[in-house]
């Protein structure tokens, strides 16, 4: 079973872990292209426009993800710090995800 802490911190690091993905993955193709290109002697101008598509296809990509990522993984987040009194005579104050707490 997987508790309140544990899936907060897995909903919090997945999104970093897929932009992580993405660069890496951006990298790899630029390598790649550019080993490719040096091979074959192909002009310093093809090279340069592949490598600007790359970055932008990785940059589109960043940039999907962190909007349709970002605002569930923070209304998760700002819903995990909302508090509720549990008893109307004292202060005390009880976390909505773990009352544990």
């Amino acid at each position: 079973d997987i508790g309140v802490h544990d899936r907060f911190y897995l909903i919090s690091s997945i999104p970093i872990i897929l932009a992580f993905l993405v660069i890496v993955i951006g990298f790899v193709r630029a390598f790649i292209l550019i080993r490719i290109k040096a091979e074959k002697e192909s002009t310093k101008k093809e090279a340069k426009k592949e490598l600007q598509d790359i970055e932008a296809q990785h940059v589109w990509c960043l940039m999907l993800l962190s909007y349709l990522v970002l605002p569930p993984v923070t209304s998760k987040q700002f819903r995990a710090l909302d508090c509720y009194r549990f008893h109307e005579t004292d202060n005390s104050r009880y976390l909505r995800e773990d009352t544990s707490i």
